[in-house]
């Protein structure tokens, strides 16, 4: 199978799903990230800001400000790379390159200069090996190559978990994958 194939497959799955079951999921997810030690101990992450079928991070994102840490979402700034900003709460974000919100392009980026304590990173696909299946243009693999040693946590409903997900050599492997049935890989 082609990874356009297996994200066609594993899209129609989550597409399936019943809102308001995302809506728990989502919940249930939040529950368990929130009461990890990772999150008790960062201070800096950065994350996503969900669109339409992924697994809803605004009330994650409300928790972690609540919790007066520092949250920095994604900006696209060219082809091949993004960058984060920090959010602050009730911030202006735009819709960016690929219908995805982002932080304004005058919010700090972080280049290289801040060193995030925890990535919580979307996915169309994931398996048990804590591989990712991405959207497919590898701004997140490019990305996080500069952070190997952050802890990265993918989320993702149980639906979009495979046996394999076919991947690359440039692909990233994460350190746990988090769905509403709890942490595989931690």
């Amino acid at each position: 199978m082609t990874k356009p194939e297996q994200r066609k497959l594993i899209s129609e799955r989550v597409r399936s799903l019943d809102p308001s079951y995302m809506g728990s999921a989502s919940d249930k997810i939040k529950a368990y990230l929130t009461d990890c030690e990772e999150w008790k101990r960062a201070d800096k992450i950065f994350m996503y800001h969900s669109t339409g079928f992924e697994v809803d991070t605004a009330g994650i994102i409300d928790a972690a400000l609540k919790a007066d840490k520092r949250v920095y979402l994604p900006r696209v700034i060219s082809d091949t790379d993004m960058e984060f900003s920090e959010y602050v709460k009730d911030a202006h974000l735009t819709k960016g390159r690929y219908g995805i919100m982002e932080p304004d392009a005058a919010g700090e980026d972080t280049k290289a200069s801040i060193k995030p304590d925890l990535i919580i990173i979307p996915c169309v696909g994931a398996d048990r090996q804590l591989r990712r299946l991405g959207h497919g243009k590898g701004y997140y693999d490019r990305y996080l190559k500069r952070f190997k040693d952050v802890k990265k946590i993918c989320l993702a409903f149980d639906v979009q978990l495979v046996d394999f997900t076919v991947t690359e050599d440039e692909d990233v492997k994460m350190d746990a994958v988090l769905t509403e049935s709890g942490f595989i890989g931690k």
